[in-house]
């Protein structure tokens, strides 16, 4: 006696829809894990070579009597030996001036290569003083930079300092 084949019967075409559908969901799931790893932050480490730092640091004046100037002087990690740093908005070769009571603020991502990602503290140093005067004071805002994400996965959005002057 000869059968023919009529085609899929429905219990194998459902047996086939059932393996489908997980391999289906699955397999979208992960692009779209994927692409939301990104982290808000206020800094970031490159753990490769060269190894670099980036922050975000604020600098407000609270001062009623006026005007100050503030000039970035370097950054370190862990109170080792300068690291070679940037800002994004200046402050290094001239200073800048930040307006009376925290009318203005002076913030700037500051970058630096390193010899290392260690983790510990960021430090951004820097030197500050009344506009008019000829005294600077040194001083520094110190950060934890032990658990950084690497930056191509940072969105650097928060501070991770602010500064104001004792008056």
């Amino acid at each position: 006696m000869t059968t023919e084949n009529q085609g899929l019967s429905r219990r194998t075409l459902a047996k086939g829809a059932a393996w489908a559908v997980p391999v289906v969901g699955i397999a979208a799931a992960v692009p779209a894990m994927a692409a939301s790893k990104e982290v808000n932050t206020c800094g970031c480490k490159d753990p490769g070579n060269p190894f670099k730092y980036r922050m975000q640091y604020c600098f407000v004046n609270n001062n009623p009597t006026g005007i100050i100037e503030v000039q970035l002087t370097g950054f370190t990690v862990n109170g080792g030996t300068l690291i070679n740093f940037a800002s994004t908005q200046g402050g290094i070769t001239s200073p800048v001036q930040i307006d009376a009571e925290g009318d203005d603020e002076f913030c700037t991502i500051i970058s630096g290569n390193s010899t290392s990602s260690a983790n510990g503290m960021g430090c951004a140093l820097f030197k500050w003083r009344p506009l008019g005067t000829t005294t600077w004071t040194d001083a520094s805002i110190c950060t934890p930079v032990n658990d950084l994400p690497p930056c191509q996965k940072a969105n650097i959005t928060t501070v991770c300092g602010t500064w104001t002057p004792v008056s």
